[in-house]
């Protein structure tokens, strides 16, 4: 059974899969992410999934997709946004507001997490979490 999430993250997914463009020639790849709620507030991190090559003199190297971010797309999806920011650190486009009454801070990321952190998989064309 996949690991269940509130309502609301349905929305955010589902915007965020019809925000982004892929580049070149990679097919749709899961979305990675991890998440923190306490009380009425939750943290969103959204990240491209690694990529790893099969076959040719490239195999088992592993990269992390190119992809655009339209961002009126994801603005769209908050009730109220009351900052949006590039953090250099981070690489991501973070995005602070409203969700159904729910305090979130939504982070698009470039590239995924270098920690070894638990994520959270889902897939690009079901919004369904892949993994538990």
């Amino acid at each position: 059974m996949g690991k269940s999430y509130p309502a609301w993250m349905n929305k955010v997914f589902n915007v965020v899969r019809s925000a982004i463009t892929w580049r070149k020639l990679v097919p749709h790849r899961p979305i990675g992410y991890r998440s923190l709620f306490q009380n009425k507030t939750a943290t969103v991190v959204i990240f491209p999934n690694i990529l790893e090559i099969v076959g040719g003199k490239n195999d088992g190297q592993r990269i992390t997709p190119d992809y655009t971010l339209d961002i009126r797309l994801i603005l769209d999806a908050f009730n109220t946004c009351s900052e949006v920011y590039w953090d250099t650190d981070e690489k991501a486009v973070t995005f602070c507001g409203t969700i159904r009454n729910i305090e979130v801070t939504l982070s698009v990321c470039a590239l995924p997490p270098d920690e070894d952190v638990e994520i959270h998989l889902v897939d690009y064309f079901t919004g369904k979490i892949k993994n538990d």
